[in-house]
């Protein structure tokens, strides 16, 4: 028998809500959803167990929901993030010298930040502090993850 080869790629590879429980205290769990088409995860609250979130999950997104990890959920969210059309104009607004900072990494600092912070090849682009942060740091490649924790740096998209 000859298999269907006109199968779409959402067909062929079908992919699966993940899902990453986070306790909020020390008596309440909740959890971060990332659906298929989200690039950023949801937060779900009012959970009394753990018990309770895996049903909950089963329930509302199927029986092939698949929890991860806390390092493989946020690896799946920073793959997912990448630039917006309104990140990718503030990147051209601010290119320095022929340099394409649309091809940059962008992390968050909610505190200003400038040339003190010592980022090699770093750009700078201070922002209004409704975008939740107070300066985007743009760099060509992702920083280490010990200067992003040291800096509180928060990631925030990618080419």
């Amino acid at each position: 028998m000859i298999a269907n080869l006109n199968l779409t790629t959402d067909q062929q590879r079908p992919q699966q809500p993940t899902y990453y429980s986070v306790r909020m205290d020390s008596r309440y769990p909740s959890v971060l959803v990332l659906t298929p088409e989200d690039t950023r995860p949801e937060k779900l609250e009012h959970f009394f167990d753990t018990a309770a979130i895996h049903k909950h999950m089963q329930e509302n997104f199927g029986p092939d929901v698949k929890q991860l990890p806390g390092s493989k959920f946020q690896k799946e969210v920073e793959r997912r993030a990448v630039h917006t059309p309104e990140m990718q104009n503030l990147l051209m607004q601010n290119s320095l010298g022929g340099q394409d900072l649309t091809q940059c990494f962008v992390y968050g600092s909610r505190r200003p930040m400038g040339t003190w912070a010592g980022i090699e090849q770093a750009a700078y682009i201070q922002v209004d502090p409704s975008t939740g942060f107070h300066t985007y740091v743009v760099v060509p490649a992702q920083l280490d993850m010990i200067l992003v924790g040291d800096l509180e740096l928060v990631f925030v998209s990618h080419p």
